[in-house]
């Protein structure tokens, strides 16, 4: 059993949840109000370049995931070195059929 504080929305019938209490023998006795208990918690879908949102709904006492695109993250320096790398082969294989070929590119 899990205990999963909530928090309102914008919607009246829909609950953030905030945290969630995993030890339910440490949960002081007045917060009890402030969330629920969940034997099981469903886990979010993998989803590129998204956030998830654990939420409530109150009325269908339902736990489901909301997400949110996020911006892409930057490339590593290890990754931009390899693209870096990968680009200079390149154009050194370019330079060298060039000049053994002495045709133009």
């Amino acid at each position: 059993m899990k205990f999963l504080y909530l928090t309102k929305t914008e919607d009246t019938n829909i609950k953030r949840v905030e945290t969630i209490l995993y030890q339910i023998d440490l949960l002081p006795e007045e917060d009890k109000p402030n969330g629920i208990f969940k034997s099981e918690i469903p886990l979010p879908e993998e989803k590129v370049n998204t956030t998830s949102t654990l939420m409530y709904n109150i009325t269908k006492d339902e736990l489901f995931y909301v997400y949110k695109s996020t911006p892409p993250l930057a490339p590593s320096p290890e990754q931009r070195m390899e693209k870096l790398e990968a680009s200079q082969l390149e154009q050194d294989d370019l330079l060298l059929k060039l000049v053994l070929e002495g045709n133009s590119i």
